[in-house]
């Protein structure tokens, strides 16, 4: 058993250390693209490999990789270190990685730092059982994952790709299909009335991958002023479902209110607008356009960042469709709703689903390994997220969350348990051995 060689301890404090660097993207800098507190990231992940006895590489501040073994082909783990805002409401600090009642808490423990740090330490477990492997082993760090992954568009520029690869980033077991992933921003310009209520400032939204837990407006008439706040809860926005949209609170808020009578005729129709089909609707049934494949699933919508001035009020939504559906249908009917109303609707992401078929040897393989790990017999899955999966070929998601776990991705208290780490651990381990060939296990 090879967890025996991985010491739960210091694989804990070095993901603590790990958390408490705040790894979100900021302005870049020389030999740094995505920020210096991101390169921070990576620069520890590859000091403490180094330091593990692992060959490490930096290509150019996009991207680091660790390497172990021989061999002409080569498998690969493929995780981020990035991450998404950590919001408000938190229980404990987001960045320190507090242990409580068996959880460690804080941005990133779950997606992606936790599977990632407790990879190193899988193929650390390799090394010091002294396993002979038929290909190589590579742990690639990426560092933009959550604002596009143009570090894996540098990547693949120069550098090796590997024959099969897996990516930690998601759910278990092995997920064989992603929706196909469509960002739209909707722009409606004002027309200011001094007799009237008309929009001084609105904005709500972190990322465009995420369900907005704030949003707020101000609004103007002359000297006057009246400021709406809206609340919500943070999830994911691949499962808008089960996040609460501050935007919708907000422009509910707004229709409720006493001003919203006398508010300038553009601004009401915008608002008209958007409780017809986009409030209280996260699978596009507002737009007429839901649609839900048996096996890969079902559209959602998430209305995920707004911004306004005196000028013009903008919406980004981040919507999702089975890999199977050709968009082209729903997004022209959007388009058109939006032209009746006098905004204009852009495409400005359109980036295909994955799918691989469940006989294909890498899900297969993951899918043995997730079924010797556990006991627990359990098909392929489809997902909504958008996992690094897509980034590289001969790549599908493999974890961290288990089945029947609460998914903390891009929540308030994030978290991963000890065990949960530890089991992906040694989930990660079998599937390194597996992919590269070994017999001893």
């Amino acid at each position: 058993m090879l967890e025996e060689y991985i010491d739960q301890q210091t694989m804990i404090e070095k993901l603590q250390a790990c958390i408490a660097i705040r790894s979100l993207k900021s302005k870049a800098e020389p030999g740094m693209p995505y920020g210096r507190e991101v390169y921070r990231a990576l620069e520890y992940v590859l000091n403490l490999a180094a330091e593990m006895g692992f060959r490490t590489a930096n290509i150019d501040g996009h991207v680091g990789y660790v390497e172990y073994g021989e061999g002409d082909e080569m498998i690969a783990v493929l995780g981020h270190l990035d991450i998404v805002p950590a919001g408000d409401g938190w229980t404990y600090p987001p960045f320190e990685g507090r242990i409580a009642d068996g959880k460690i808490y804080g941005r990133g423990t779950t997606d992606d730092k936790g599977p990632l740090i407790a990879s190193l330490f899988a193929l650390k477990a390799i090394k010091d059982a002294g396993i002979k492997l038929k290909r190589r082993i590579r742990i690639i760090f990426g560092t933009d994952e959550e604002s596009g992954s143009h570090d894996m568009i540098r990547y693949k520029e120069t550098e090796e790709l590997p024959v099969m690869a897996f990516t930690p980033d998601a759910d278990y077991p092995v997920i064989f299909s992603e929706k196909r992933l469509v960002n739209l921003k909707l722009t409606r310009n004002l027309q200011a009335d001094s007799a009237k209520w008309t929009l001084a400032m609105a904005k709500g939204g972190n990322v465009v991958n995420q369900v907005p837990d704030s949003a707020q407006l101000l609004l103007q008439r002359g000297e006057e002023q009246i400021h709406l706040q809206g609340k919500g809860m943070a999830a994911h926005g691949s499962v808008p479902e089960i996040g609460g949209n501050a935007i919708d609170d907000l422009m509910k808020k707004l229709t409720q209110h006493s001003c919203f009578a006398e508010c300038s005729e553009t601004l009401k129709a915008f608002v008209a607008f958007y409780m017809e089909h986009l409030y209280a609707s996260w699978d596009g049934r507002g737009f007429d356009v839901c649609c839900n494949d048996r096996e890969l699933g079902r559209s959602t919508f998430n209305t995920a960042l707004l911004y306004g001035d005196e000028e013009k009020i903008q919406l980004t939504l981040d919507c999702r469709f089975p890999a199977s559906l050709d968009v082209e249908t729903p997004l022209q009917k959007m388009k058109e709703a939006g032209e009746k109303a006098a905004i204009l609707v852009e495409v400005v992401k359109n980036k295909p689903g994955l799918f691989m078929p469940k006989d294909h040897p890498l899900v297969e393989t993951l899918q043995k390994v997730y079924e010797v790990e556990t006991g627990e017999r359990c098909a392929p899955i489809a997902i909504g997220g958008g996992t690094y999966a897509k980034t590289l070929p001969n790549t599908v998601a493999f974890g961290p969350i288990f089945p029947g776990c609460q998914n903390r991705i891009h929540e308030t208290d994030e978290f991963i348990t000890v065990d949960e780490l530890m089991k992906d651990a040694g989930m990660i381990t079998r599937a390194m051995c597996e992919l590269a060939g070994s017999a001893e296990r």
